[in-house]
């Protein structure tokens, strides 16, 4: 696609340009193929224009996505779904700007068992690597479906030079947080042996992941390193955004986490404000090299189960 075309003021401008629209359809795969300059998503995967609302059983495998004008991959609805080396660079255009997106807007989508593995994303706008439930809400197209759990790994795979962070989670938000209420840990997205390195701003962004809530993120054998390439005053692990009675949390690292910092910044940060509210259930091991020195959790006092150790 010439993406440059629909950017200019020949065309109206429209994000949904998708190089490949992937609906409801299921056992489908897609290999070995070169997606340039799409003029809205490399791919899109979800099923709101299909009866069936999610695709299963999607492999995507061996393809490559250069400069698409909104995402690389877009996930909003897929189960039991892998995409296996697949290498994502240069994404720009329009919001969110990353490498891959999981996004679900409305409580009828699923992600569920869906794995992105030995991946290489690199040079995103924003984020190469961005999770969010944070649309994830009751409206009028949602009457009578009850919101689903959520599974989502990445394993294996290297986050490089994104300007803005190389991985973002952020939870629900709103007046309301529209959950499955009373049922345990409903969403985990999980990230394993994945490598994050020189991001432009914070090596990870963590955003209304509420404790107590059931959402569960964890890193596993993950590592930051150099991030604020372009923003010094970024942050290895920076906590963003909260509400008022809910403390950020259920966040672990584990099974060899490290970070190596060129920076002289705190290893994991929180606004003033956030520390007020405080936090929750943050727990294990982080291997910490920084020019700082030992490592530095700047989180406040108004901790509960707030083990996190820095070594």
């Amino acid at each position: 696609m010439r993406k440059s075309d629909y950017q200019s003021s020949s065309y109206q401008k429209s994000q949904f340009r998708s190089a490949v629209d992937v609906g409801g359809y299921k056992d489908i795969t897609i290999q070995d193929l070169s997606i340039n300059h799409a003029g809205g998503d490399g791919i899109n995967i979800g099923g709101y224009f299909s009866t069936r609302r999610f695709a299963e059983n999607l492999l995507i495998y061996r393809v490559s996505i250069w400069e698409a004008h909104r995402n690389g991959i877009s996930i909003s609805s897929a189960v039991n779904s892998r995409i296996d080396r697949v290498s994502i660079w240069n994404t720009r255009g329009t919001d969110p700007e990353s490498a891959v997106d999981v996004e679900l807007d409305h409580t009828y989508q699923r992600v569920q068992n869906v794995v992105v593995s030995n991946s290489s994303f690199g040079t995103s706008q924003r984020r190469n690597i961005n999770v969010t439930l944070f649309n994830y809400h009751n409206n009028s197209i949602d009457k009578g479906v009850s919101p689903s759990w959520v599974s989502v790994l990445f394993d294996n795979c290297t986050s490089y030079a994104s300007v803005g962070a190389g991985i973002r989670v952020s939870g629900p938000s709103g007046d309301e947080i529209d959950l499955p209420k009373g049922v345990a840990d409903w969403a985990w997205i999980s990230f394993k042996n994945c490598d994050v390195d020189q991001s432009g701003t914070h090596g990870v962004e963590l955003a209304h992941t509420y404790a107590d809530t059931g959402i569960k993120v964890q890193f596993q054998g993950c590592s930051f390193n150099n991030s604020g390439q372009i923003a010094p005053l970024a942050n290895p692990v920076r906590m963003l955004y909260g509400k008022n009675g809910y403390r950020l949390g259920d966040i672990r690292f584990f099974g060899g986490c490290k970070i190596l910092d060129d920076q002289s910044v705190d290893t994991v940060w929180a606004p003033n404000w956030l520390r007020n509210i405080g936090f929750k259930d943050i727990n294990g091991t982080i291997d910490v090299t920084s020019a700082a020195g030992p490592g530095v959790i700047r989180l406040g006092n108004n901790l509960r189960n707030v083990t996190l150790n820095l070594q």
